[in-house]
């Protein structure tokens, strides 16, 4: 029995308005605040079994979670938030669980794509949709479209995104381009391949949070965080909460950013 079979999506989910406080809002200091924050937001089948409840539990709880992050993300001014959502590896789980994860991300866009245009909130994605079942494409889509004008803060979803499946795939096309007398190899520059791969126009992250007390970047970004702090925490993503991710700036601002300087 899943969690989804006794407690249906059509019902409304119940979520906590991610506003911090002032006192909130005074701990930070003067430093900058990242502009750029990607999330491994793992945990959540854990969180589920601790729970004593099924994987599905887990996802629509760490979903949640999300969108709270985000608009505590929209709050402090934050322009840009990554989120891992499915990474390639991820086809290697259960079929049903792969099902009820793709039904959630599916229903959670369906129903919040009009909030985050209200709020100015613009929706994309890294990754290979083409693999995704085809009304999660969709909707997508149109989640994009209605978002695309839209300039406060950019959620990007990375979905059936792996970081070496990104530079091979940016290769690929270099090779192409080469092998039709477009480029010469004395071309191909960091700059180049940066403008080759599925963040081409989105700047590279500050900071990564990664949740679950893993302490690895599992494929994710390689490219772009090469220079990106990185924050483990060891709790599960639904227990992350807004203030941890005002703890999680505030640790980034105390860091001496040299960039191998």
């Amino acid at each position: 029995m899943t969690y989804l079979q006794n407690n249906p999506l059509q019902q409304e989910p119940v979520l906590q308005k991610a506003v911090l406080s002032e006192a909130d809002l005074q701990l930070l200091t003067g430093a900058s605040i990242p502009q750029h924050i990607a999330i491994i937001p793992d945990g959540n089948r854990r969180f589920a079994k601790s729970s004593n409840q099924p994987a599905d539990f887990g996802y629509i709880q760490g979903t949640e979670n999300t969108i709270e992050i985000v608009r505590t993300a929209l709050q402090l001014g934050i322009k840009t938030v990554t989120v891992y959502s499915f990474s390639t590896e991820n086809w290697k789980r259960p079929q049903e669980q792969i099902d009820q994860f793709m039904h959630i991300i599916e229903h959670y866009l369906n129903k919040y794509t009009e909030e985050m245009r209200a709020h100015g909130i613009r929706l994309q994605t890294i990754g290979v949709l083409k693999g995704l079942p085809t009304s999660l494409q969709e909707v997508i889509k149109k989640a994009v479209q209605r978002t695309n004008e839209c300039s406060k803060l950019t959620l990007i979803l990375a979905l059936n995104y792996g970081g070496r499946d990104e530079i091979t795939r940016a290769v690929k096309k270099i090779a192409k381009d080469i092998e039709s007398g477009i480029l010469t190899p004395d071309q191909i520059t960091e700059e180049l391949i940066s403008n080759n791969l599925d963040t081409s126009s989105i700047p590279d992250p500050d900071l990564i949070i990664r949740t679950s007390g893993e302490q690895r970047v599992s494929n994710f970004l390689l490219w772009q965080g090469s220079y990106a702090e990185v924050l483990f925490q060891d709790l599960q993503w639904p227990e992350f909460t807004p203030k941890m991710f005002l703890q999680a700036i505030l640790e980034y601002q105390r860091r001496s950013r040299r960039k191998g300087a």
